[in-house]
Formats: C-alpha cells, structure tokens, sequence
C-alpha cells in the first residue's frame, strides 16, 4: 500500500509539467490565428451585392401562394382564410370531350355521377343531397351562375369546353356565401383570355375517334394595344356506344375588351351553345 502510494505521489510533477506544455502550446496557436486571419483579410474582399425588395401594399398578393391555392386578394374578390382549390388546366393532360372525372380528378370532395346523355351534368359534395342534376352545387362561369331552375330545383345542361378554360376554382363550405346566400359547394370556371402585348394568333384542333367521334376547336385572338380579342368555336358530334345515343355540340365564345390604361378594363364576354341528344335507354320514335 505505501509503495503503490509513493509511485503515484512521484508522478505529480511530471504530470503538471505535461499540462504547462500544453497549455503553451494552446497558447501559441491561439495568438498565431488572429495573425494569420488578418494577413487572408487583407489578400481578398468580398464584395457583396443587391438590390431592395419592393415593400408590399395591402392591395398585392405578395405572398407565395401553392399552385391549388387562390391569391388571396384578387381584384374585389378576397378568398383569404376561404377553404378554396384551384384546378390550373395548364398543369395537367388535356382533356377533350367533356370527361369529367379527368377535369375534376384534383377537385377534393367534389363527386361525379356519370350520365347517359352528355348535355346533363350530375355533381354532389361528399355525397350529400341528391346529386341528380347537380341540385345542391353552384356551377359558375365568370362568376355567372350556369344553373336554369325551371321546375323547383336548380338543373344543369350546360359546361364550357376544357379547352376554353384557364382554370377552375373551388370554394367550399361557407366560404362559398362569395356567390350566394346559402352555404354550398361553389365551382366556378374561369374562361381564357388574351395576355396584354400578345401578337396575333390562331390555332385548330382536330380530334377523331371510335364510335364516329369527331371534336373540332377553333381559336382567334390578339391584345395589341388598347384593344383585346378572342373568339373560338366548337363543334362535337358523336354515334355513341348505345342505341339512341348520337349527339352534336355547338359552342362559341367571344371576348372584346379595352384598356384605356394599365388599371382598367372594360369587358364584354359572350357565350353561346347548343346541344342536340338522344336518350339512350328510352324507347326511340
């Protein structure tokens, strides 16, 4: 035991001279990297660079908004806190023909009853009321309601082309008192126009499928100057599936507008359309 204890009582010194040496030696690099710091300083610069940010008024929608999102101030429209989807047309494949279930494949909640005769569209939300003739939706275009009430109840024969259609947004639950006094899902269908500056401009499309479908959609449009137009047509025509079946589409849209500057414009849409259907499933005369 006193051995053992002699042993480590002579190591003492050796250990408080190993920490001297390394505590100098902690101490010169410590006076070395300010010297060393200052000679890289005075060898280069860096020179940064920028421009000020605009500040945002209460009028711009300045906040980065997700693409399924609305802004949340849009002319007089204000949709913030608004339980609200935006379907962009553009950021999706084309959809021809009036499918349904591929125009509405990112609308959340909205249900799609498929229908024999292609001029009647059935929509429900969540599976609520009776989605016959989309009863309980309000379906807009621009803002328009699309809905005739002829025999009590609101009826739906009538959708513009996917093709003449920049986006479409859906404003659910109450947030939908936007467009009327009752709590409903709304969906409205924003119609395409020129951007200001663009050139003249035409474009067709021609489709052809089975069962003697044939789709032609036509569009005209300039913004040069103060002055703004758009015109489109389109013609459907289909054999169908079935016996009874057959139908043909006409639609038409006209947009004319004008700027006196950059903060107004003066609008005029027109829309016309015209279907002609059997009835598949019903006795035929």
């Amino acid at each position: 035991m006193n051995n053992n204890f002699r042993v480590t009582k002579s190591f003492r010194p050796l250990f408080r001279r190993s920490f001297a040496c390394l505590g100098a030696v902690g101490l010169a690099v410590v006076w070395q990297q300010p010297a060393v710091a200052q000679q890289v300083g005075n060898s280069s610069r860096i020179t940064v660079q920028g421009q000020p940010l605009p500040s945002p008024t209460p009028n711009e929608d300045w906040k980065p908004k997700l693409n399924h999102l609305m802004p949340e101030v849009a002319g007089t429209q204000i949709t913030v806190t608004k339980k609200a989807t935006v379907i962009k047309l553009d950021q999706q494949p084309p959809v021809e023909d009036n499918n349904l279930q591929q125009l509405f494949t990112k609308a959340p909640g909205l249900l799609i009853s498929e229908q024999s005769t292609p001029g009647q569209y059935n929509f429900s939300y969540r599976g609520l009321g009776n989605p016959q003739e989309s009863e309980f939706v309000t379906v807009l275009e621009d803002g328009i309601p699309l809905a005739s009430d002829w025999i009590g109840f609101p009826t739906l024969y009538y959708l513009p082309l996917p093709q003449g259609i920049s986006e479409i947004q859906e404003i659910r639950g109450g947030s939908s008192l936007l467009y009327g006094p009752e709590p409903e899902p709304a969906v409205n269908f924003a119609t395409k126009h020129p951007a200001p500056g663009s050139p003249w401009s035409f474009s067709t499309q021609q489709i052809g499928g089975s069962d003697g479908l044939y789709e032609t959609y036509n569009v005209l449009q300039e913004a040069v100057g103060p002055v703004e137009l758009r015109i489109d047509g389109a013609y459907i025509r289909s054999d169908g599936q079935r016996t009874n079946s057959a139908y043909e589409e006409f639609q038409t849209n006209l947009y004319l507008g004008y700027r006196p500057n950059s903060d107004e414009l003066l609008a005029l849409d027109f829309h016309a359309s015209r279907f002609s259907g059997g009835d598949p499933g019903r006795l035929t005369y």
